[in-house]
């Protein structure tokens, strides 16, 4: 029977008990919060001498006047009644009976004599600390009544509790396994790092359920979660390294066929963009080109432009979508003549680029992107010729999505589509 209730679980206490006195590596308290400060929880036991001589009521009055006088005592410690004419005796047995009872601690008193010469010893026994604190003795070599006994007789074992029993922190040791250096957030206020051999221990607050973001320069993100109870815990995290390169295939204006290569200058972070871009070959489905000619549903030019950016991603790797922004310079080669040559009506250009990635797996990655271009242009009828051999006329309104401005040129509906694996 409970003298008062408590939350604490006595598997939980036995191993942060013995964690405290050994273990490999050093534990780290991940909290300061005093709202899970728990109680300690302490059965009391008493046994009598086979050649004692007391009544079964002096028994169970001795015996009550102790779990009064200890619950009282310290406002930090539980009393448990162990409620049993026959209390367990060897050291195992007092063990699993204080398991039972979610205890963490026990007061185990042996009385000897009778009410005219009465002699207790006992002691505490901290299953935390696995060790006893505190032997007293008390000896009455006179005559002991039950009015004695309501005034009190057990201070001394009072004074036990007091002086060394106060509330702990329920906990569990959480190990975790990685690579060096690996930072750990969100599984508490402050992020750990784990050392030079790659682990970690902490003690966390239990039963409750965790998230953790492992971070590592030069790896990609790793995030798990893990619900903590009673027992001690090993998380081994994965260590992948991030992306180096990556190679892509996009159609533009979903028609062109492109290709590019990648190279991080950060991983899967800050990179350099290199593009190519055929328009030898293009797919025209039926459109609206109003006076302009028709082109063939197969059709094209002799024109490839480059392109070179710097480009920056806006979201973690692992993020399933992740928006991006680059820029860099165009050029533009044309190969009428067999051999490629700089395009003569605007060979140079700036790019700019908006995307947005979707991520089903941390290296296969599809996009899409709006890429709008700029070019100083020397004649508008020479460079959509060049452009659009086969749909343009010389004097004809520009095609949809082209703006001219004195001698520059806008190219607004770009579009890109495409697949990025990363290796």
């Amino acid at each position: 029977m409970s003298i008062r209730n408590s939350r604490s679980r006595l598997g939980c206490l036995l191993f942060v008990g013995l964690l405290f006195l050994s273990g490999h590596l050093p534990l780290q308290a991940a909290w300061e919060h005093p709202e899970i400060l728990r109680e300690r929880r302490m059965v009391v036991f008493m046994s009598f001498d086979g050649d004692s001589n007391y009544t079964e009521r002096e028994r169970q009055v001795l015996y009550d006047a102790l779990v009064l006088e200890l619950a009282g005592a310290n406002p930090d410690v539980v009393i448990l009644e162990e409620g049993s004419t026959s209390p367990p005796v060897r050291f195992e047995q007092k063990v699993e009976f204080a398991r039972a009872q979610e205890a963490d601690a026990w007061f185990e008193v042996a009385v000897y004599g009778s009410m005219e010469q009465l002699v207790a010893r006992g002691t505490s026994y901290d299953l935390l600390r696995t060790q006893e604190f505190g032997t007293f003795e008390l000896e009455r070599p006179f005559s002991t009544g039950f009015r004695d006994i309501e005034r009190g007789i057990w201070g001394d074992a009072a004074l036990v509790l007091q002086e060394h029993y106060s509330r702990y922190q329920d906990a569990v040791e959480v190990r975790f396994r990685g690579a060096p250096g690996t930072t750990l957030r969100n599984v508490w206020d402050e992020p750990f790092v784990l050392g030079e051999d790659g682990e970690l221990k902490l003690l966390l607050p239990s039963p409750m359920t965790y998230r953790y973001r492992a971070t590592l320069r030069g790896r990609y993100p790793e995030t798990g979660t893990f619900y903590l109870q009673h027992d001690p815990l090993f998380i081994e995290i994965p260590s992948e390294r991030a992306a180096r390169f990556a190679l892509e295939l996009f159609a533009a204006n979903f028609r062109y066929a492109g290709a590019a290569v990648s190279l991080y200058l950060m991983p899967s972070s800050v990179y350099v963009r290199t593009a190519a871009v055929s328009y030898t070959v293009g797919i025209f489905l039926l459109e609206d080109y109003g006076e302009q000619p028709v082109p063939d549903v197969v059709d094209g030019a002799s024109l490839t432009e480059l392109s070179s950016q710097l480009g920056l991603y806006l979201r973690p790797p692992d993020a399933l979508l992740r928006p991006y922004l680059s820029a860099g310079g165009v050029l533009r080669l044309t190969h009428d003549s067999g051999s490629p040559a700089a395009e003569s009506s605007a060979p140079y250009g700036f790019i700019a680029t908006l995307g947005l990635e979707y991520s089903p797996t941390l290296r296969t990655r599809f996009f899409v992107e709006y890429a709008p271009r700029v070019f100083e242009i020397e004649s508008r009828d020479a460079f959509l010729r060049t452009t659009l051999p086969n749909a343009y006329v010389d004097g004809q309104g520009a095609p949809a999505g082209y703006i001219f401005s004195g001698s520059h040129l806008v190219r607004v509906l770009e579009f890109q589509l495409g697949l990025r694996q990363q290796f």
